[in-house]
């Protein structure tokens, strides 16, 4: 199946396949898409991974050569039960904010999100919750060095050899983005050390104490990667994540769409999203990560 489009019509495509009876076989099935959307995150990471660059000749190119890879998707659960299944990113925060609240602002093009993402930064809204992320075991602290020292490590049941660790995060947050490949749009390498079938997603975590103008700069160096530098930016591996908010103002996106929103923000959402009935509860949210369940085609 070959999807002209940007990223949604591929994760609709993605979470039709995952609904049929017969979806373990649909794992096999190979998937391309052709990049015509404003982000084009999954093409640009599927290119890049042969060192192409994002546009539809190359994409074509691929297809045609025929080689493909397994990608990773996680389930996104909600009282034992899969509402979605995330191939791009579940974002909180800045990430999602910026994906919902630009979509007044189509008619810009994928600039819009440079706008609206430059309105946030300067709004600077904070969000309280906690996040449990269970690491794989060669991968228990921040990939960059940043830690906030009141993060607590949990211990698993014992077990023979080195277990994977939960680590509970809490507080207030500017940003939360777990991200399955390296792009999340053609010109933002989210998370550079992603890997298409790593049985992880990549989460940043950016707190509430890091000032505007350091969160613009990071934005700015998401061109190249080089965010992940940044002391700010918290870097960790997630084969699972636990998310709750505690407060009701925010809302979580999943591969750029709006599924839950907290009741204090939902009257200041954008006109298209009034009124909206929204398949999740803005509550306790389980992710789990589900190694090489697709088959896509990569350059």
């Amino acid at each position: 199946i070959v999807c002209v489009s940007g990223d949604g019509l591929m994760v609709e495509v993605v979470n039709g396949l995952q609904q049929r009876s017969d979806a373990r076989a649909m794992g096999s099935l190979p998937l391309g898409i052709i990049p015509a959307g404003s982000g084009n995150g999954l093409a640009t990471s599927f290119l890049f991974k042969g060192g192409e660059k994002c546009d539809a000749v190359s994409a074509v190119l691929a297809i045609i050569r025929g080689h493909v890879e397994k990608l990773d998707a996680a389930s996104v659960e909600q009282e034992g039960v899969t509402r979605f299944h995330s191939v791009l990113s579940i974002g909180w925060g800045l990430a999602s904010d910026t994906d919902v609240e630009s979509d007044a602002l189509r008619w810009c093009g994928p600039v819009r999100f440079t706008i609206q993402g430059v309105f946030n930064i300067a709004k600077k809204r904070v969000y309280q919750g906690s996040l449990r992320i269970l690491s794989p075991p060669t991968h228990t602290e921040s990939l960059t060095g940043s830690r906030n020292t009141a993060d607590t490590p949990e211990e698993d049941p014992p077990q023979a050899g080195d277990g994977p660790q939960w680590r509970t995060l809490e507080g207030s947050f500017s940003m939360v983005w777990a991200v399955n490949v390296t792009h999340c749009a053609y010109d933002n390498m989210t998370a550079p050390y992603a890997e298409l079938c790593d049985g992880c997603f990549d989460v940043l975590v950016v707190r509430q104490d890091v000032s505007r103008s350091t969160i613009f700069g990071m934005f700015l160096e998401m061109e190249k990667g080089t965010h992940v530098k940044n002391p700010a930016v918290e870097y960790y591996k997630a084969r699972e994540i636990i998310w709750e908010p505690l407060s009701s103002q925010g809302m979580l996106c999943v591969d750029g769409e709006l599924v839950a929103c907290g009741q204090d923000t939902a009257p200041k959402l954008p006109a298209m999203h009034q009124g909206k009935l929204l398949p999740m509860t803005y509550g306790n949210t389980h992710i789990r990560v589900h190694q090489g369940l697709l088959t896509v085609f990569v350059a």
